[in-house]
């Protein structure tokens, strides 16, 4: 089908975009949506939480009326290569983990009709950045297709590799006896010192009545080691706070949610928020109480939410986020995502992507630029050192 027959709506009101729900999830459903980052339910919570200051641009492709895909995107600025363009972007930000458009599998028009709306000429954009694409994404794929045919610039940014493991239906112990033998051998140690301190025990927390106690009680724990002191915890912040609290009460009506805790004795010790959509779980934030670290709670808390999930069968465990030390002992699969970075060829853009994407790689792994760039540093600090003692 020609991509000139179908519409394409721009949802650019909050109202349209709630009222979007439910050819949302039905649209979600055809396409069997593999994670719940591209939800309705997900987006419109972060819009709720962190859209102030930013215009939605949604866009939905229709065929007859009906929905056959959806590119969740929103208007901002952003600087690039130190000045400010217009942008369209995804809708996401640091608690996005994976982004996309929603496309019906056997509708590959769907994508020349959403190309279509966003390349025609009297855009008022410099930038079309879609964040978080994982590496077999549909729209990663296709964007690059229509960026080249189109003459349009393109650059990639690899951002995170998230660790993630595959039950398949195989049996614990024997994931657990292929871990390697100073991991099993730390859980022992560790288990034991735990016990006795008081019974360990693991419970998930998954509906509402017992939701806003569980959650303050998670959001305590995972602010009281270095994520509070350095401020990335999630109370830190009102609007961070508001999203995880908003999600987990919209993902405790879908049955997603999984709030787990490690118990010892009465007191709850390490947390996380994990989401489980369909048979895949997807863990969101984890923390563990300072008080408690000699025995690593959440090493423990992680080994019996795995073990629940090769009991279920259930298909993938994604860690998220990048490839920490603790997220690897556990699995060496990761999943790369790109940021994809796509730009009509104007002059001055051809000399902005130029600089970020061929000159300034080169530039980093030049030596005499490294050093040159040290010194100037050391520099800024030795004035800064010495204004300070000044003004002391």
């Amino acid at each position: 089908m020609s991509a000139t027959k179908l519409v394409v709506e721009t949802v650019t009101d909050v109202a349209r975009l709630s009222a979007l729900g439910p050819e949302w999830e039905d649209l979600g459903a055809g396409t069997s949506l593999e994670h719940p980052f591209l939800t309705h339910d997900w987006v419109e919570t972060w819009w709720e939480a962190f859209g102030a200051g930013r215009r939605l641009h949604v866009l939905v492709v229709r065929d007859a009326g009906r929905a056959i895909a959806i590119a969740p995107l929103m208007r901002g600025r952003v600087r690039f290569c130190g000045l400010p363009l217009q942008s369209l972007e995804s809708i996401g930000n640091d608690h996005t983990p994976r982004g996309g458009f929603l496309v019906a599998p056997d509708r590959p028009d769907a994508f020349d009709a959403l190309w279509e709306a966003l390349s025609r000429p009297g855009r008022d954009f410099d930038l079309l950045l879609l964040r978080q694409l994982p590496g077999e994404s549909p729209t990663l794929q296709a964007m690059l297709r229509h960026a080249a045919r189109s003459g349009w610039l393109e650059g990639r940014w690899r951002s995170a590799e998230s660790p993630h493991l595959n039950p398949g239906g195989a049996p614990f112990k024997a994931y657990l006896d292929s871990l390697s033998p100073k991991l099993r051998a730390y859980l022992r140690n560790k288990e034991r010192r735990a016990q006795k301190l008081g019974d360990v025990v693991v419970e998930t927390v998954t509906e509402e009545p017992d939701l806003d106690a569980a959650l303050a009680d998670g959001l305590r724990i995972e602010g009281s080691g270095w994520k509070g002191k350095a401020g990335s915890a999630i109370r830190n912040g009102a609007e961070t706070r508001r999203f995880y609290t908003l999600l987990a009460r919209r993902a405790a009506r879908r049955d997603w949610l999984r709030l787990n805790f490690l118990r010892i004795g009465a007191r709850r010790v390490a947390f996380d928020f994990t989401l489980r959509y369909g048979r895949r779980h997807f863990l969101l934030k984890s923390g563990y109480d300072a008080e408690y670290a000699q025995v690593s709670p959440s090493s423990l808390l992680v080994r019996t939410v795995l073990e629940r999930a090769f009991d279920r069968g259930d298909e993938e465990f994604d860690f998220l986020g990048g490839p920490d030390a603790w997220k690897t002992a556990w699995t060496r699969a990761t999943r790369p995502h790109d940021w994809l970075y796509l730009m009509p060829p104007s002059l001055s853009l051809r000399l902005m992507h130029a600089a970020k994407f061929r000159l300034g790689p080169r530039l980093r792994r030049s030596p005499v630029f490294n050093a040159a760039l040290g010194a100037i540093r050391g520099r800024a600090d030795h004035v800064a050192a010495r204004s300070n003692r000044e003004a002391l």
